[in-house]
């Protein structure tokens, strides 16, 4: 897959300002030796966004006077050139007077676009795996993602090729967990024995993977800091994949000394942007105090607070909770807003790793429901014993679930997702996020009532289809792969995830209605 046009132009007009206007734009994401002018400047006025997001009186406060809203809390900027940044009638305002945007605002707007840049350029080319077949499960892993949650959520999740839990459990407890993460039992500590383990894992990953293999993630149903020696094994990952480990924590305000130097260590072994989850008010005001805006600008505070504007993911232990549908009314949102909006915070297409358990299980985000409440599928969970072992699993779960085209002996049918609508242009194949039109003719509209019904095999379809219309079995089969492609055909597991028998790798029973093939 390629950055479609709207990145490649946002990616030029970046390069653009910072060519012909570089005294007043500069990059920001990529650069160890940033303007300290510029930087601060920009951290300032992501300080005062910090403050408008986390604090309901900050931002009535800010509505009266803003510049004196932020003079008291200590931001050096001119509050009111940055209204438009929260201010959105404000802003329309703005655009509509055709007034020029204050050069601080700008300056802010292109550091986000460098970092929505860099998300989906890592989401679309630097987290595809070089293996072919790994690569087109991903890709209909994508495709299925968007029709599923529709392109904001589709947009967020960055498919990354693996997560590393090392730890078994969590300590924090967050009442919204969108994985459901159970308590901390025990960690994977940084031993002789363990570190040999854990390189070769790594090795394993980079050979299987390719250099996506350094867009993973070391933490889950987990908190990386529960680790005492999660520097040690990020460290590792680094060096053997190319780049530091994304880390993302609920537990830095714990932890301000430490946090200090692992986001230190974080920017000079290749990594770009960390994360805080900020769980109550008084937690943002004990990290805002302690860090400058300048130690926080590579870091996103993920303001999960009450009082914060962001709202929670409608999955996991927050499903169904009191605390969310609270949550909602202090947003004031309304159900369709929320509740009946498809959610997941899972973010993987790959192996989810269990170094304490020594577990792998290839997973894939979809939107919680009842059968997969905490977002994401389970195709197969296995266990390793060595680096081996681990390599064996991870490649015998690409032979068994990323077949690259449809076999014709298996059944097959769209997703349970899908309706299909014919109309006089030909058809409409509908899901919450996405919308396919197939063509009038060419054997379409049997295809597709017949992937709706289901019950068929591949090969039935392209038979029965070659009878009806005269298209050739092997033109109906092109149209199925092509669905395929596009994510429109079930690949759903057996739901609920399988339990793991020691020393074995446990491969799940094929979907009853899911197409696949071993190519």
């Amino acid at each position: 897959m390629k950055l479609d046009n709207k990145w490649i132009s946002l990616e030029g007009q970046l390069k653009g300002a910072w060519e012909k206007q570089g005294r007043d734009f500069k990059p920001l994401l990529n650069v160890r030796d940033a303007d300290p002018d510029y930087l601060r400047e920009v951290a300032q006025v992501k300080r005062l966004l910090e403050w408008w997001s986390a604090d309901d009186e900050f931002r009535e406060a800010a509505a009266e006077d803003c510049k004196a809203a932020a003079a008291k809390i200590g931001v050096d900027v001119d509050a009111e050139e940055c209204r438009l940044l929260w201010d959105r009638d404000f802003a329309l305002e703005q655009v509509n007077s055709k007034i020029a945007f204050p050069r601080i605002a700008l300056r802010y707007r292109m550091w986000c676009s460098e970092k929505y840049l860099s998300r989906e350029t890592i989401r679309i080319e630097g987290a595809a795996p070089s293996n072919p077949r790994q690569a087109a499960w991903r890709e209909r892993q994508l495709a299925r993602v968007l029709g599923q949650l529709g392109s904001g959520a589709h947009a967020s999740i960055v498919h990354a090729p693996f997560a590393v839990e090392l730890s078994e459990g969590c300590s924090v407890g967050c009442w919204f967990c969108g994985v459901s993460a159970e308590k901390r039992k025990s960690d994977f500590l940084y031993s002789d024995e363990n570190a040999r383990l854990w390189q070769g894992c790594l090795r394993a990953l980079l050979d299987v993977v390719g250099p996506a293999a350094c867009e993973g993630f070391l933490y889950w149903a987990t908190d990386p800091l529960d680790n005492p020696d999660y520097e040690k094994f990020a460290l590792d990952s680094a060096r053997i994949l190319g780049k530091f480990p994304q880390t993302t924590t609920a537990q830095a305000h714990k932890h301000i000394e430490r946090v200090r130097k692992l986001l230190k260590l974080s920017r000079a072994n290749g990594g770009l942007v960390d994360r805080f989850s900020i769980l109550s008010l008084g937690i943002f005001k004990t990290i805002v105090g302690a860090f400058t805006p300048e130690e926080l600008l590579y870091t996103e505070l993920v303001t999960q607070n009450m009082e914060a504007t962001s709202m929670q993911s409608n999955s996991g232990r927050a499903r169904k909770s009191e605390r969310i549908k609270r949550k909602a009314e202090f947003n004031g949102y309304e159900k369709s807003q929320w509740e009946e909006v498809p959610g997941t915070i899972a973010c993987v297409s790959g192996y989810l790793i269990n170094m304490v358990q020594k577990t792998v299980r290839l997973i894939t985000p979809v939107p919680c429901d009842d059968r997969w409440p905490n977002g994401y599928w389970v195709f197969e969970e296995g266990r390793f014993t060595d680096a081996e072992s681990f390599r064996e699993l991870i490649m015998g779960m690409v032979d068994r679930h990323m077949p690259i085209s449809l076999r014709a002996m298996r059944p097959v049918r769209f997703r349970r997702d899908v309706r299909y609508t014919r109309t006089e242009e030909g058809g409409l194949i509908r899901s919450y996020g996405s919308t396919t039109r197939v063509p009038a003719g060419g054997g379409y509209e049997p295809i597709c009532e017949a992937l709706i019904k289901g019950g068929y095999t591949a090969g039935q379809i392209a038979l029965k289809v070659e009878q009806s219309e005269g298209i050739p079995a092997y033109a109906v089969m092109k149209i199925m792969n092509d669905f395929f492609s596009l994510g429109l055909i079930d690949e759903e597991p057996p739901a609920p995830e399988p339990t793991v028998v020691p020393g074995l790798a446990i491969e799940t029973p094929e979907p009853a209605m899911a197409a696949l093939a071993v190519a």
